[in-house]
């Protein structure tokens, strides 16, 4: 519940993107997919940890997963971060990388 007015936020925002951020219901969790920036604002927001360079992260609690566009092609997930997050999210348990 925490993400949903930060989700608002980005949907509506007026900030200039390549690309919408999109959000998407799959099978029990929400998939966002928004730029680097945003992710990376949202994390540092959440966690207070500035990654600079952050592909995507899950929150096991609000069962959201956040994944960057793929910078190469355009208007689609980055798939590597999007398969990287779902391995925390399903068979790690969102413990990161500890």
């Amino acid at each position: 519940m925490k993400y949903l007015a930060l989700i608002a936020v980005l949907l509506c925002s007026g900030c200039v993107t390549k690309y919408a951020t999109r959000q998407y219901a799959v099978g029990g969790f929400t998939l966002i997919v928004t730029e680097q920036e945003n992710i990376q604002r949202i994390y540092r927001m959440n966690y207070g940890i500035d990654i600079p360079y952050i592909g995507g992260f899950c929150d096991q609690e609000s069962r959201v997963l956040f994944v960057r566009y793929d910078k190469y092609v355009g208007g689609q997930p980055d798939f590597f971060a999007l398969g990287h997050e779902v391995w925390h999210f399903y068979e790690l348990g969102g413990r990161f990388h500890k």
